[in-house]
Protein backbone atom coordinates (compact mmCIF):
# COMPACT_ATOMS: atom_id res chain seq x y z
CA UNK A 1 0.00 0.00 0.00
CA UNK A 2 1.21 3.61 -0.78
CA UNK A 3 -0.56 5.87 1.39
CA UNK A 4 -1.32 9.52 0.64
CA UNK A 5 1.64 10.68 3.52
CA UNK A 6 4.09 8.29 1.83
CA UNK A 7 3.09 10.18 -1.80
CA UNK A 8 3.14 13.62 0.32
CA UNK A 9 6.90 13.33 1.19
CA UNK A 10 8.11 11.92 -1.79
CA UNK A 11 6.92 15.15 -3.39
CA UNK A 12 8.18 17.32 -0.93
CA UNK A 13 11.53 15.49 -1.57
CA UNK A 14 10.96 16.47 -5.42
CA UNK A 15 10.01 20.29 -4.82
CA UNK A 16 10.63 21.24 -1.17
CA UNK A 17 8.00 23.60 -0.14
CA UNK A 18 11.01 25.17 1.33
CA UNK A 19 11.83 26.73 -2.43
CA UNK A 20 8.03 28.67 -2.82
CA UNK A 21 7.43 31.70 -2.04
CA UNK A 22 5.94 32.10 1.63
CA UNK A 23 2.77 33.13 0.70
CA UNK A 24 2.42 30.32 -2.02
CA UNK A 25 -0.56 28.30 -1.73
CA UNK A 26 1.18 24.98 -2.54
CA UNK A 27 0.94 21.43 -0.70
CA UNK A 28 -2.01 19.55 0.23
CA UNK A 29 -5.40 21.77 -0.90
CA UNK A 30 -8.08 18.74 -1.02
CA UNK A 31 -7.62 15.79 1.28
CA UNK A 32 -6.97 15.23 5.51
CA UNK A 33 -4.74 17.53 7.00
CA UNK A 34 -3.91 15.31 10.32
CA UNK A 35 -0.59 12.95 9.36
CA UNK A 36 -2.26 9.85 10.95
CA UNK A 37 -5.64 10.63 8.30
CA UNK A 38 -3.30 10.76 5.55
CA UNK A 39 -1.37 7.56 6.69
CA UNK A 40 -4.78 6.11 6.38
CA UNK A 41 -5.46 7.07 2.81
CA UNK A 42 -4.55 4.06 0.10
CA UNK A 43 -3.40 6.08 -3.21
CA UNK A 44 -3.51 3.57 -6.24
CA UNK A 45 -3.59 6.30 -9.03
CA UNK A 46 -2.61 9.58 -9.40
CA UNK A 47 -3.24 12.57 -12.11
CA UNK A 48 -1.13 14.96 -13.29
CA UNK A 49 -2.04 18.39 -15.05
CA UNK A 50 -1.48 21.76 -15.21
CA UNK A 51 -4.76 23.31 -14.12
CA UNK A 52 -7.39 21.90 -11.54
CA UNK A 53 -9.83 22.33 -13.45
CA UNK A 54 -13.96 21.03 -13.56
CA UNK A 55 -12.90 18.79 -16.71
CA UNK A 56 -10.07 17.81 -14.84
CA UNK A 57 -11.48 16.54 -12.03
CA UNK A 58 -14.31 15.11 -13.97
CA UNK A 59 -11.23 13.22 -16.26
CA UNK A 60 -9.84 11.94 -12.85
CA UNK A 61 -13.19 10.88 -11.39
CA UNK A 62 -13.81 8.65 -14.82
CA UNK A 63 -10.64 6.84 -14.05
CA UNK A 64 -10.89 6.60 -10.48
CA UNK A 65 -8.10 8.44 -9.31
CA UNK A 66 -7.46 9.14 -5.84
CA UNK A 67 -4.90 11.94 -6.20
CA UNK A 68 -4.97 14.82 -8.43
CA UNK A 69 -0.83 17.28 -8.68
CA UNK A 70 -1.20 20.15 -10.65
CA UNK A 71 0.72 23.31 -11.11
CA UNK A 72 -1.82 25.91 -10.26
CA UNK A 73 -4.17 26.14 -6.99
CA UNK A 74 -8.10 25.96 -6.75
CA UNK A 75 -8.08 29.45 -5.77
CA UNK A 76 -5.51 31.59 -6.64
CA UNK A 77 -5.40 33.48 -3.41
CA UNK A 78 -6.38 32.75 0.37
CA UNK A 79 -10.38 33.26 0.00
CA UNK A 80 -13.61 33.44 2.63
CA UNK A 81 -16.25 32.73 -0.04
CA UNK A 82 -16.47 30.24 -2.82
CA UNK A 83 -17.82 31.08 -5.50
CA UNK A 84 -20.48 28.29 -8.45
CA UNK A 85 -17.56 27.65 -10.07
CA UNK A 86 -15.29 26.33 -7.24
CA UNK A 87 -18.05 24.55 -5.48
CA UNK A 88 -18.57 22.12 -8.96
CA UNK A 89 -15.16 21.53 -9.11
CA UNK A 90 -14.90 20.80 -5.08
CA UNK A 91 -18.34 19.03 -5.32
CA UNK A 92 -16.49 15.99 -7.94
CA UNK A 93 -13.77 16.02 -5.63
CA UNK A 94 -15.63 15.46 -2.75
CA UNK A 95 -18.54 12.63 -3.89
CA UNK A 96 -15.55 10.85 -5.57
CA UNK A 97 -12.82 11.01 -2.87
CA UNK A 98 -9.90 13.01 -4.61
CA UNK A 99 -7.57 14.85 -3.31
CA UNK A 100 -5.60 17.60 -4.93
CA UNK A 101 -2.04 18.42 -4.33
CA UNK A 102 -0.21 21.50 -5.81
CA UNK A 103 3.38 21.97 -6.79
CA UNK A 104 3.51 25.83 -7.79
CA UNK A 105 7.02 27.94 -7.48
CA UNK A 106 8.83 25.57 -5.73
CA UNK A 107 8.40 23.34 -8.50
CA UNK A 108 9.83 26.05 -11.20
CA UNK A 109 12.42 26.82 -8.71
CA UNK A 110 14.04 23.58 -7.96
CA UNK A 111 16.53 21.79 -9.77
CA UNK A 112 14.98 19.77 -12.62
CA UNK A 113 11.39 21.29 -11.94
CA UNK A 114 10.00 24.06 -15.01
CA UNK A 115 12.48 26.02 -15.83
CA UNK A 116 15.54 23.54 -16.03
CA UNK A 117 12.88 21.30 -17.95
CA UNK A 118 12.28 24.65 -20.31
CA UNK A 119 16.10 25.28 -21.08
CA UNK A 120 16.30 21.77 -21.25
CA UNK A 121 13.67 21.06 -24.08
CA UNK A 122 15.06 24.49 -25.68
CA UNK A 123 18.40 23.06 -26.25
CA UNK A 124 20.03 25.61 -23.83
CA UNK A 125 23.19 25.09 -21.65
CA UNK A 126 22.28 26.15 -18.46
CA UNK A 127 24.85 28.42 -16.60
CA UNK A 128 23.63 29.98 -13.73
CA UNK A 129 20.21 30.82 -12.11
CA UNK A 130 17.86 33.67 -12.29
CA UNK A 131 16.96 35.43 -8.99
CA UNK A 132 13.38 36.04 -8.43
CA UNK A 133 12.47 38.27 -5.53
CA UNK A 134 8.45 39.06 -3.91
CA UNK A 135 8.72 41.03 -0.35
CA UNK A 136 11.35 39.75 1.62
CA UNK A 137 11.33 36.12 -0.24
CA UNK A 138 14.14 35.50 -3.10
CA UNK A 139 14.02 32.38 -4.62
CA UNK A 140 16.14 30.93 -7.76
CA UNK A 141 13.17 31.15 -10.46
CA UNK A 142 14.72 31.06 -13.50
CA UNK A 143 17.90 29.87 -15.34
CA UNK A 144 20.61 31.73 -17.52
CA UNK A 145 21.88 30.02 -20.24
CA UNK A 146 23.69 29.75 -23.37
CA UNK A 147 22.84 28.98 -26.80
CA UNK A 148 24.28 25.59 -28.65
CA UNK A 149 24.13 26.67 -32.01
CA UNK A 150 23.84 30.48 -33.91
CA UNK A 151 20.59 32.27 -34.37
CA UNK A 152 19.08 35.43 -34.68
CA UNK A 153 15.46 36.38 -33.26
CA UNK A 154 13.66 34.98 -36.39
CA UNK A 155 15.05 31.60 -36.35
CA UNK A 156 14.97 31.14 -32.83
CA UNK A 157 11.08 32.04 -32.57
CA UNK A 158 10.50 29.54 -35.22
CA UNK A 159 12.43 27.33 -32.90
CA UNK A 160 10.69 27.73 -30.03
CA UNK A 161 7.21 27.13 -31.47
CA UNK A 162 8.42 23.96 -32.83
CA UNK A 163 10.34 22.70 -29.51
CA UNK A 164 7.13 23.72 -27.34
CA UNK A 165 4.55 22.69 -30.40
CA UNK A 166 3.46 26.25 -30.02
CA UNK A 167 1.19 28.02 -32.45
CA UNK A 168 1.13 31.89 -30.88
CA UNK A 169 3.87 33.74 -29.55
CA UNK A 170 4.69 37.10 -28.87
CA UNK A 171 8.09 39.22 -28.75
CA UNK A 172 10.02 42.12 -28.41
CA UNK A 173 13.03 42.84 -30.28
CA UNK A 174 14.66 43.11 -33.80
CA UNK A 175 14.09 39.51 -35.68
CA UNK A 176 17.60 39.75 -37.37
CA UNK A 177 19.27 40.58 -33.98
CA UNK A 178 21.26 37.79 -32.41
CA UNK A 179 20.40 35.13 -29.84
CA UNK A 180 23.53 34.55 -27.31
CA UNK A 181 22.50 35.14 -23.67
CA UNK A 182 18.90 33.36 -22.77
CA UNK A 183 17.01 33.88 -19.40
CA UNK A 184 13.90 31.28 -19.35
CA UNK A 185 11.12 30.95 -16.82
CA UNK A 186 8.18 29.69 -17.32
CA UNK A 187 4.54 30.42 -17.13
CA UNK A 188 4.36 34.60 -15.85
CA UNK A 189 8.27 34.47 -14.93
CA UNK A 190 8.88 37.51 -15.65
CA UNK A 191 9.10 41.53 -13.69
CA UNK A 192 10.94 44.71 -13.90
CA UNK A 193 13.45 43.15 -10.98
CA UNK A 194 14.14 39.85 -13.11
CA UNK A 195 14.66 42.07 -16.37
CA UNK A 196 17.15 44.52 -14.28
CA UNK A 197 18.92 41.57 -13.00
CA UNK A 198 19.54 39.60 -16.69
CA UNK A 199 20.78 42.62 -17.98
CA UNK A 200 23.49 42.82 -15.51
CA UNK A 201 24.12 39.27 -15.97
CA UNK A 202 24.55 39.87 -19.89
CA UNK A 203 21.43 38.33 -21.06
CA UNK A 204 20.14 39.73 -24.65
CA UNK A 205 17.22 37.40 -25.13
CA UNK A 206 14.50 36.40 -22.61
CA UNK A 207 11.53 33.28 -22.66
CA UNK A 208 8.83 32.98 -20.55
CA UNK A 209 5.47 32.44 -20.91
CA UNK A 210 3.48 35.53 -20.51
CA UNK A 211 4.62 39.24 -20.14
CA UNK A 212 2.79 42.29 -19.32
CA UNK A 213 2.35 45.43 -21.09
CA UNK A 214 5.46 47.60 -18.57
CA UNK A 215 7.57 44.23 -18.85
CA UNK A 216 7.40 44.59 -22.66
CA UNK A 217 8.33 48.38 -22.77
CA UNK A 218 11.27 47.58 -20.13
CA UNK A 219 12.58 44.78 -21.87
CA UNK A 220 12.82 47.36 -24.82
CA UNK A 221 14.35 49.84 -23.33
CA UNK A 222 17.03 47.62 -21.89
CA UNK A 223 17.29 46.01 -25.47
CA UNK A 224 16.68 42.90 -24.01
CA UNK A 225 14.79 41.03 -26.65
CA UNK A 226 11.99 39.26 -25.17
CA UNK A 227 9.54 35.74 -26.01
CA UNK A 228 6.01 35.40 -24.46
CA UNK A 229 5.76 31.27 -25.39
CA UNK A 230 2.10 31.24 -23.53
CA UNK A 231 1.85 30.23 -20.27
CA UNK A 232 0.07 27.08 -21.42
CA UNK A 233 3.85 25.65 -23.11
CA UNK A 234 6.30 26.67 -21.06
CA UNK A 235 4.80 24.93 -18.59
CA UNK A 236 3.32 21.93 -19.45
CA UNK A 237 6.58 20.74 -20.15
CA UNK A 238 7.77 21.00 -16.61
CA UNK A 239 4.46 19.16 -15.06
CA UNK A 240 5.04 16.32 -17.87
CA UNK A 241 8.54 15.99 -16.54
CA UNK A 242 6.65 15.58 -13.32
CA UNK A 243 4.65 13.00 -14.67
CA UNK A 244 7.76 10.71 -15.48
CA UNK A 245 9.83 11.18 -12.34
CA UNK A 246 6.33 10.15 -10.12
CA UNK A 247 6.16 7.20 -12.68
CA UNK A 248 9.69 6.26 -11.53
CA UNK A 249 9.38 6.96 -7.72
CA UNK A 250 5.78 5.49 -7.69
CA UNK A 251 6.17 2.29 -9.73
CA UNK A 252 3.00 0.63 -7.39
CA UNK A 253 0.93 3.52 -8.45
CA UNK A 254 -0.87 4.07 -11.81
CA UNK A 255 0.21 7.42 -12.94
CA UNK A 256 -1.85 9.47 -16.11
CA UNK A 257 -1.01 12.83 -17.32
CA UNK A 258 -4.31 14.86 -18.47
CA UNK A 259 -3.50 17.41 -21.23
CA UNK A 260 -6.53 19.39 -21.89
CA UNK A 261 -4.67 21.70 -24.45
CA UNK A 262 -4.35 25.72 -23.93
CA UNK A 263 -7.37 27.25 -22.59
CA UNK A 264 -8.04 29.98 -25.15
CA UNK A 265 -8.39 29.54 -29.48
CA UNK A 266 -7.01 32.17 -31.72
CA UNK A 267 -8.28 34.21 -34.37
CA UNK A 268 -5.85 35.44 -37.12
CA UNK A 269 -6.85 38.16 -39.54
Amino acid sequence: MVSLFDVIKRLEKIAPPSLAYKDDIIGLQIGPSLLSEQKEVEVEKIMVTLDPTYEAMVEAARKKVNLVITHHSLFPRPTLRVSDVYLEILRVALRYKIGLYVVHTNWDAVEGGVSDTLAEVLELDVIDTLPASYGSDIIPLGRICMVRRKFNLSIFLQFIMQKLNASCIRYVGKLDEEVKCVAVAGGLGVNEDMLMKAKEKNVDTYVTGDFLHRDALLAKALGIKLIGATHYATETVGMKRLFYILQLELPDVEIYYYDPGPPWSEYHK
